[in-house]
């Protein structure tokens, strides 16, 4: 059984975790820029959230199952046809580049937090229309995420919104549940998969990822998806919480 919020004072204590992540997330962002290795980036995060007092737990993270090496930083970074788990390195961010960011925490009361944002490194068309792009598809996402909606139906109309743009929504998990772990049923994904139908108490991240076109996805042995024949990805991610009355951004400012 997935977790679920029963009282005020958990989901408080849950929003007050989606505050911190995204607060981290902006300051980190603002950072972005040519000349910035994506690695600095990674540091910063994790500065960010343990002078926080929380703990940055991507950081040796591993999937249930995964026996490559755990996760070596504190945020993902993805630049261009990295599409998630990007490792952070000398790698220095070029005017164009876009950039993802993705990084997890955990408060000292024990609740997790996770958000990421696709930034354009100093403008560039490309960039900034991919990463357009993946707004499109999360502001759809947020917008049919409702009590008593059905995740493909919510997907569906994502996948619409990012084809009027000529983009495409990857295939695959596009969000999962989240508490007292990073990762909590329900796993979401589109366009196979379970449907499932959202209900009051749930605690979403929300992830749809863009690519530029239908591209194989592969991943090497360190962990790292990478979109082929160059093509550029990007994604969004957000906290919500489903309650009776729709749905709360828990991931924003306070």
């Amino acid at each position: 059984m997935p977790w679920q919020f029963t009282t005020p004072g958990e989901l408080e204590q849950v929003r007050a975790a989606g505050r911190l992540a995204w607060d981290v997330l902006q300051r980190v962002a603002e950072r972005v820029r040519p000349g910035v290795t994506t690695l600095e980036l990674s540091e910063l995060a994790e500065s960010l959230i343990v002078d926080a007092g929380a703990t940055p737990t991507t950081k040796g993270f591993r999937f249930e199952g995964d026996h490559g090496p755990p996760f070596p930083h504190a945020a993902s970074i993805c630049v261009n046809d990295e599409v998630m788990f990007g490792i952070p390195d000398g790698r220095v961010l070029r005017q164009g580049d876009v950039v993802t960011i993705d990084l997890t925490l955990r408060t000292t009361l024990g609740w997790h937090a996770d958000v990421a944002t696709s930034v354009a490194v100093a403008g560039g068309e490309r960039a900034q229309y991919i990463a357009a792009g993946a707004q499109a598809a999360l502001d759809a996402v947020l917008a049919h995420a409702k009590p008593g909606a059905w995740w493909q139906d919510v997907m569906g109309h994502a996948a619409e919104a990012v084809g009027l743009l000529g983009l495409y929504l990857l295939p695959g998990t596009c969000g999962h549940g989240i508490g007292r772990a990073i990762h909590e049923d329900p796993w979401l994904s589109y366009p196979k998969g379970r449907n499932v139908r959202l209900a009051p108490g749930m605690v979403l991240c929300l992830e749809p990822v863009v690519l530029e076109q239908p591209a194989e996805v592969l991943t090497n042995a360190q962990g790292v998806a990478t979109a082929m024949g160059g093509v550029w990805s990007a994604f969004e991610e957000r906290m919500v919480a489903i309650t009776p009355a729709g749905s709360e951004l828990l991931s924003r400012s306070g």
